[in-house]
């Protein structure tokens, strides 16, 4: 049975990506791959980030005029020097970014985690992230539980945990 869209769990205190039942195979070529098609598409006015982490953004190279909101508090944003930053804003401002050709670089995914309290006792934390296109679900395994989202038309993801 060949399957069209894979799944991906995430599991254990440290994040670890893997595409359940299918392994993790590298679906292209690692270079010269297309950014994520979120930024394909007309930006619109909930797009832009918030208002207070601007300054910020623009200090760190950020091009804030090419801003997506792909799901709750987490963005893809262009960065001079041809990178692409994934920005989670849930608890502050964090980021990470690679070069646009190589954004996915072969992997499924892209993650950001945002954590409130100490990193060995948070009291909330926020994943988020990107998905390829052919990524049907995400799966993030808790000590309490299983969490499993669809990913949104722009790929991205966000879950909300408070400590339980």
């Amino acid at each position: 049975m060949i399957m069209s869209k894979r799944h991906i769990a995430l599991s254990g205190t440290i994040i670890a990506v893997g595409v359940a039942s299918f392994g993790l195979a590298r679906a292209v070529m690692a270079s010269n791959e297309a950014p994520p098609h979120a930024m394909n598409r007309p930006r619109v006015s909930s797009d832009a980030l918030p208002t207070g982490l601007q300054a910020i953004a623009e200090e760190a190279g950020l091009q804030l005029d090419t801003s997506r909101e792909i799901a709750a508090s987490i963005y893809l944003v262009a960065q001079s020097g041809d990178h692409l930053c994934l920005v989670n804003t849930a608890h502050g401002m964090g980021m990470g970014c690679v070069p646009k050709a190589r954004f996915f670089d072969g992997r499924a995914a892209q993650l950001s985690m945002s954590e409130v309290g100490p990193p060995d006792a948070p009291s909330a934390l926020t994943l988020g992230g990107i998905v390829r296109s052919d990524v049907a679900t995400v799966r993030v395994v808790f000590p309490s539980g299983t969490v499993e989202v669809r990913p949104t038309a722009d790929g991205g993801f966000s879950i909300g945990a408070d400590a339980a």
